[in-house]
């Protein structure tokens, strides 16, 4: 069973001496960025209701441009913004006129400007989206970050490769997170895909047949910091495919991290004590009095993953009974898909912190490892490069040895090279001849790490490179990232300007 050995310094000895808690089995209460992730979900699932500040910011601009046009004189456009400043985190009313309305001596015929063309929806939903896309990649990208320091620290920590949840080929922790990484990185990809189809202009759209105003709906886009205009106009109220995609992208991360989490409990549990976790980061029971569970938050990850993937699936058979047209599914269905996105955060977070803070049995893993018989393609491939064996005849003479090696209860570093010629003998066929140590250090996990040395191979020189690789992939999309805030500002300083010139 686990032990806490060389643990000691995560444990609080003045808290355990306490008897106001349940956190005994722990030794410490809960880490500070838990607590801090829990209080920020309940904050931003706050969020998904509200329609400020897009509200007021697509107003804003949307009497910027009426000004601009023509349509509206400076003194009618300075009395809108300055009362719309008034009412800027105010949500009330149907579709915004009727919150600044009683702030104007004409009452509803001047406010009713901020609808002039347009409908309330677009582009707000976008905006909103936008925004929480902004988060999310900055998620993303420290996870990438995590992925690639782990891996660092870990290019020779040689473990079991698993298939069908068996043992399958020796590899290194650092090997199976760089497989991990090119995933999620992938993810990024789409989630950056699905971020330029959303940051589009679609006001200006009318219901669904564009407008007789002559707003520059080019210059609505600059204002709001958007990559250009949805140009059919019958796309603005009908189309929910950058909605899909956002959900596309981050069910293809939050999946990859899912299964990862579920290996991560796998290796944490106490027959197999591969990865262990710091106390702070524990679940424990108000029950059972030695439960210090290291895969609380593994299943938090897993729960939070199929949040997203449920959410992904409502939002498919919301819109697969709808006409293409301006309908309550297509207006509802990024409010719906706000919780997929906050729901991919929390999975993203919560796994970062846990990677970031898992504790890598490497001699444990080794143990496991040299124990089981992960190398045996090795020897086959021995006797089929050494000792012209066929490809099928020597598969089924190392796995006869191994077999009987098990029967007696035997580790693969106790066999020997009798072993595989008595295994070849009740087969029937010329025994190979191996000698003691030939075949052990074909059994060597370690050996097998450092000679796999090919592209994407298993060896510490080849994972080297490879995350040498993806760090500058990593650093580009940074630079694409901070290209993406900055546009936003840009736009929110420009917006600030224009609104002074008119109100002076």
């Amino acid at each position: 069973m686990r032990d806490f050995k060389g643990m000691e310094h995560l444990f609080d000895e003045a808290y355990s001496r306490r008897t106001d808690h349940r956190f005994h089995a722990m030794g410490c209460f809960l880490d500070k960025d838990w607590l801090a992730l829990t209080e920020g979900m309940n904050a931003q699932y706050k969020v998904i209701g509200s329609q400020q500040p897009w509200w007021t910011m697509t107003d804003r601009v949307w009497i910027v441009c009426l000004y601009k046009a023509g349509i509206l004189e400076k003194a009618k456009a300075a009395k809108i913004l300055k009362a719309l400043d008034q009412v800027a985190m105010d949500s009330g009313g149907a579709s915004g006129e009727e919150r600044i309305a009683p702030l104007l001596e004409e009452g509803m015929d001047l406010a009713s400007a901020v609808n002039y063309g347009r409908t309330l929806q677009e582009p707000m939903s976008r905006l909103k989206m936008r925004d929480k896309l902004l988060d999310v990649i900055d998620d993303v990208l420290h996870l990438i970050e995590t992925f690639q320091r782990v891996a660092g620290e870990n290019l020779d920590t040689v473990m079991v490769g698993y298939t069908h949840l068996n043992h399958g080929q020796p590899m290194t922790f650092a090997h199976y997170l760089n497989g991990m990484h090119d995933g999620i990185y992938r993810g990024l990809l789409q989630l950056e895909q699905a971020y330029a189809f959303t940051n589009r202009n679609t006001g200006g759209c009318g219901s669904c047949s564009g407008i007789t105003w002559e707003v520059d709906r080019a210059l609505q886009a600059e204002l709001l910091g958007l990559d250009g205009v949805v140009e059919p106009a019958y796309e603005g109220e009908a189309a929910q495919d950058h909605t899909m995609a956002i959900l596309f992208a981050l069910t293809n991360i939050c999946t990859l991290l899912s299964q990862n989490a579920m290996f991560m409990n796998i290796w944490a549990m106490d027959e197999i004590d591969m990865v262990r976790t710091p106390p702070s980061w524990c679940g424990c029971s108000s029950f059972m009095p030695q439960k210090c569970d290291s895969g609380s938050n593994y299943e938090r990850t897993r729960v939070y993953a199929s949040d997203v993937m449920g959410e992904t699936v409502k939002c498919l058979f919301q819109l697969r009974g709808e006409p293409y047209a301006d309908m309550q599914g297509m207006f509802q269905l990024p409010d719906r898909a706000m919780h997929g996105i906050l729901a991919a955060r929390h999975c993203m977070q919560f796994f970062d912190h846990m990677l970031r803070n898992a504790l890598i049995r490497k001699d444990r893993m080794l143990q496991i490892a040299r124990a089981g018989y992960s190398c045996a393609t090795e020897v086959a491939t021995h006797l089929i490069r050494e000792k012209g064996y066929g490809g099928r005849l020597a598969h089924s003479i190392v796995a006869t040895m191994v077999r009987q090696a098990r029967v007696k209860g035997l580790k693969a570093y106790e066999c020997t090279g009798r072993m595989l010629d008595e295994a070849a003998g009740y087969l029937s066929v010329p025994a190979p001849g191996l000698d003691d140590q030939t075949l052990r250090r074909l059994l060597d996990p370690e050996e097998f790490v450092q000679t796999h040395t090919h592209t994407g191979g298993t060896a510490p020189s080849e994972n080297k490179r490879l995350l040498d690789a993806r760090r500058q992939t990593l650093a580009e999309a940074r630079e694409r990232h901070a290209a993406r805030r900055k546009q936003v500002d840009d736009a929110a300083a420009r917006l600030k300007r224009e609104i002074a010139a008119i109100c002076g």
